[in-house]
């Protein structure tokens, strides 16, 4: 462990934003897989509401630096475009 005040503190810190990102990163993924569950299911009623849940907790985590913006707009235009192909096909 490093000896200076200043590098521990900071180890406490990366620390501290390493399980706060967990956090984050862990609830995108949980609704990422609900609603893809939902999509082969084939439950249209909750899909809405599903995604727009998911759409928030995405862009919450953009700007608090969890994830940048450009992997939150591609996971949001990922996500659209198989529930779009999805509705049009079913």
């Amino acid at each position: 462990m490093a000896v200076h005040t200043s590098v521990r503190k900071r180890a406490r810190q990366n620390e501290k934003a390493r399980v706060r990102n967990r956090m984050w990163k862990s609830r995108i993924k949980t609704l990422k897989n609900k609603l893809e569950r939902s999509i082969e299911k084939k439950e249209t009623d909750i899909l809405s509401s599903l995604y727009n849940d998911y759409v928030s907790v995405i862009d919450k985590a953009s700007s608090k630096g969890v994830i940048h913006k450009n992997n939150a707009s591609r996971k949001k235009m990922r996500m659209t475009k198989k529930i779009s192909s999805f509705t049009s096909a079913g």
